[in-house]
């Protein structure tokens, strides 16, 4: 993260330039670069505090340079450092809470669900990885729009065939879960099939 140090020549823009832009950079950072909500405001304040202090040191050693009075172009600095600050710690907070969120809804019981691997007119496939076992598997879910009760009694049967299936490849239906996800209108039916064994 790049600060900007304000040095004095002729007129006072370059302390609303410099303040600016450390603003935008502090912003951009926070938007491109996901963190904690509390590390991104200790960020943009240490960013900050340089060229607010150049700021005050303008005001206080070159009066005659400032077109507003001290106070007022103090404020004017306080909220070109603060706002984008507070700007930059509230999207860091925004963008960490929906990364929860979407890690939390990849998450269905043991199984964390990964890449999209196919999808079929019965349902879709997603690689996963069982936690607490620590081995990689494929679980297939029943979308909603397909979850009537004979689509359920198919993938039923499909899940029993697939449990009687043994070989080399290790392949199998190993449990059948039918989980309730409350969405905005329906209940979503998901169901884990297949998986892979030791």
């Amino acid at each position: 993260m790049g600060c900007m140090i304000l040095v004095p020549s002729g007129r006072i823009d370059e302390v609303y330039l410099a303040l600016v832009t450390n603003g935008f950079i502090t912003f951009g950072r926070a938007l491109f670069i996901p963190s904690s909500p509390r590390r991104t405001l200790w960020l943009a304040v240490l960013c900050a505090l340089p060229t607010f202090g150049a700021s005050v040191a303008v005001a206080f050693l070159f009066p005659e340079r400032l077109s507003l009075p001290r106070s007022a172009f103090l404020t004017n600095n306080l909220f070109c450092a603060g706002f984008p600050t507070l700007l930059a710690a509230v999207g860091s907070r925004v963008i960490s809470t929906l990364q929860a969120q979407v890690k939390e809804a990849r998450q269905l019981g043991q199984y964390r669900l990964g890449e999209k691997l196919a999808e079929g007119g019965m349902g879709v496939l997603y690689k996963a990885h069982h936690a607490l076992l620590r081995r990689p598997t494929v679980i297939k879910l029943l979308p909603i729009d397909k979850s009537s009760a004979e689509a359920v009694q198919r993938f039923a049967r499909e899940v029993q065939l697939t449990a009687r299936l043994t070989g080399p490849s290790g392949i199998g239906s190993k449990a059948a879960k039918r989980d309730r996800l409350k969405t905005g209108q329906r209940t979503a039916r998901r169901d884990p099939v297949f998986s892979t064994r030791d």
